[in-house]
């Protein structure tokens, strides 16, 4: 299989996740008003052209034609960690057609390199980790000698482990998400989080 047949397939994947989320009212948005989209394109006044992204969510306020909310995900199929490059490209592309009411989501099979996770995190970018399912065995080789050992930051250190840590693997849970220095172990969790920033 190719580099592009496969990263449709992942996307697809992402795609169908949140496509069930939203129909069965499992997200914070509301169907009616709610958009999602597979390689949306946005106007970019930088380029004079448009910009195309992987998948797209559109939320709309009760008789608004215009968007109240954006979120931007980019897809990545990746074997390797995730280089910072990657997280780059995405923000500059989102910061070239939305700057206020957008949030930008990668999502990865991969864990991120130090740096990538570094810039992602400074910049309020949403990380995903979807692990493979065959993947069955709980590891956590760092934690934060200032976090406590609750609930809460027992989940906060797995997931950084997760998205950090290249051979991580889980008995547990398969998606790990860290956005705005919250965790998350589902999407439906992250997405109900965003709307409380509207």
């Amino acid at each position: 299989m190719n580099t592009t047949a496969k990263g449709d397939l992942f996307e697809d994947k992402v795609y169908d996740l949140l496509l069930e989320a939203l129909t069965n009212d499992k997200l914070f948005l509301s169907a009616k008003r709610s958009l999602l989209f597979k390689k949306k394109s946005y106007y970019s006044k930088d380029r004079e052209d448009n910009i195309i992204f992987d998948l797209a969510i559109e939320s709309y306020r009760e008789g608004a034609d215009q968007p109240s909310l954006i979120v931007l995900i980019e897809c990545k199929d990746y074997k390797t960690p995730v280089p910072i490059g990657r997280l780059e490209d995405f923000y500059a592309k989102k910061e070239q057609i939305a700057r206020a009411n957008c949030k930008c989501i990668f999502v990865t099979t991969s864990s991120l390199q130090s740096a990538a996770f570094k810039y992602a995190s400074n910049l309020g970018i949403g990380v995903v980790r979807i692990m493979d399912d065959d993947s069955m065995s709980w590891l956590i080789e760092r934690s934060n000698k200032h976090l406590t050992t609750s609930p809460e930051n027992s989940k906060a250190i797995n997931v950084l482990n997760a998205i950090t840590n290249e051979y991580f693997v889980s008995t547990h849970m398969n998606t790990f998400i860290y956005f705005e220095e919250n965790a998350f172990l589902s999407v439906q969790a992250l997405m109900d989080s965003l709307i409380e920033a509207v």
